[in-house]
């Protein structure tokens, strides 16, 4: 688990560097990940690039079954009712291939894979 504490930054560096990719830099994994609650972003670093990803966005990107349709793919999460301030509360590894994001509209049933998450970071604002 991290962000103990909402005056600081999450940091999962110290987890995630090298631990998955025995130091070769696979592409979909990430080195760094920070929730930088301040500037409303989840700053993502891999080998080869950095991003920032705004909070509101990235719920918006959520692919769980509370919002998107299990069946027809259709978005059930209407990106008008994400509160502008969100922030995520806390963050915690799944396996070795995804985060789990805790968002302070109390929505947590959402995965992120790695795969995933370099998707998103591809189609960002």
């Amino acid at each position: 688990m991290c962000c103990e504490t909402p005056a600081r930054p999450c940091v999962w560096t110290h987890l995630i560097r090298g631990r998955f990719d025995g130091g070769k830099g696979v592409s979909n994994v990430p080195i760094d990940i920070r929730a930088l609650r301040e500037a409303g972003v989840l700053a993502v670093q891999w080998p080869d690039r950095k991003v920032d990803l705004p909070f509101t966005f990235l719920r918006g990107q959520c692919a769980c079954a509370q919002c998107v349709n299990e069946w027809t793919g259709e978005r059930i999460l209407d990106p008008a009712t994400i509160p502008p301030d969100i922030s995520i509360e806390k963050m915690e590894l799944v396996g070795s291939y995804a985060v789990r994001i805790h968002w302070t509209d109390q929505h947590n049933s959402g995965l992120f894979t790695w795969e995933r998450l370099r998707e998103v970071a591809n189609f960002r604002p």
